[in-house]
């Protein structure tokens, strides 16, 4: 009997199974992520990043560029990567031989959403809605793991790394961004609290000599946009694909990402994915900041576990159409308060 050829692909594959709708930009963290995972509980603690291939058979080479990162990232981050979308997939298929992947990271966050485990049971969920994989396994990884990462991207765009936010507020001067899609059918401010806002932010240039940036997410270049996440302190968004611009951000005592939620939505996403950045994840409703003692995560992963089990259709955003309402001066006197929250312990050292 005659043996079948194997095709053999050596090194590190990363696979995300998602369509497009359900792709998003913080993929390259998660299969990094994952990946660390596997290798802090490999006995041999063989490294072999950066992966070899990275690939997409679920998502059309046509459509690549939405979400604007898919194509993008992948190049900067892993400029010696091949990338590969639905039509490389099939040209696999159509070798009509066994493909051998030495060492496969494969993601599927919709398939992991639709788990018994975690649609019935909100623990379950809250464990497992950490990047897709358990939180107590990613807590064994050390501090700091993405950074190596975030600074291979800001090489590549030649930001400056010293030019990146300090430990106080009074090393480097704070960079607020609030970043938007407005209209949009997802989430979106409330039109007048959106033009209020942005008057608010705007006038803390003159106040206190930061640097604001306003960011229409549909009207500015990828690359733009990560440069200037990169020198972010406070990012300001509603839930969707631009607050997850955080994680680029430079993790110190002072960057933190704000995420406004409407009355009768939560989500756990982007806590977890800009958590394992490295960076402080706040959510904010109406008026104040939900914090994990007046809201605990549970509440959170129960939101979600609710919307998974209202049957919505795949891609639907039902929960967000209606305009998101906030405090436009209360967020940024929060903002304001969190960025000198050091400057009376700063001032009484000197």
């Amino acid at each position: 009997m005659t043996q079948q050829p194997v095709s053999f692909i050596r090194g590190n594959g990363f696979t995300f199974l998602q369509i497009v709708l359900d792709a998003d930009e913080s993929f390259s963290l998660r299969a990094l992520r994952t990946h660390y995972m596997q290798e802090h509980r490999s006995r041999f603690n063989q490294s072999i990043l950066p992966p070899t291939r990275i690939l997409f058979p679920q998502i059309s080479n046509k459509v690549q560029g939405i979400p604007l990162g898919l194509s993008s990232i992948p190049r900067l981050l892993f400029p010696s990567s091949g990338v590969g979308f639905k039509e490389d997939w099939h040209d696999y298929i159509l070798l009509g031989r066994p493909i051998v992947i030495e060492h496969l990271v494969a993601l599927d966050s919709a398939a992991t959403s639709r788990s018994r485990r975690i649609s019935t049971n909100a623990q379950e969920a809250l464990g497992h809605l950490s990047v897709g994989s358990p939180l107590s396994v990613f807590n064994m990884i050390p501090a700091g793991w993405w950074s190596g990462w975030r600074n291979n991207m800001a090489k590549m765009l030649d930001i400056d790394a010293h030019s990146w936010q300090g430990e106080s507020s009074s090393s480097v001067r704070p960079v607020v961004t609030y970043i938007f899609r407005q209209p949009n059918t997802g989430a979106v401010l409330d039109t007048d609290d959106h033009r209020q806002l942005i008057r608010n932010l705007n006038h803390l240039v003159d106040s206190h000599g930061y640097e604001v940036h306003i960011i229409d997410d549909r009207e500015i270049s990828f690359l733009e946009r990560v440069k200037i996440s990169l020198r972010t302190t406070v990012m300001l968004g509603t839930p969707g694909s631009g607050i997850m611009n955080a994680i680029w951000m430079h993790p110190s005592r002072l960057s933190l990402a704000i995420e406004i939620f409407p009355d009768n939505y939560l989500s756990t996403k982007q806590y977890f994915v800009i958590g394992a950045a490295g960076i402080k994840h706040l959510a904010w409703r109406g008026s104040q900041p939900l914090s994990e003692t007046s809201t605990p995560l549970s509440q959170i992963s129960e939101s979600y576990l609710a919307r998974a089990n209202a049957d919505i259709p795949p891609g639907t955003v039902n929960f967000l159409k209606q305009p998101i309402h906030v405090d436009a001066v209360a967020i940024v006197n929060y903002a304001v308060s969190w960025l000198e929250q050091d400057q009376g312990t700063e001032d009484e050292e000197m």
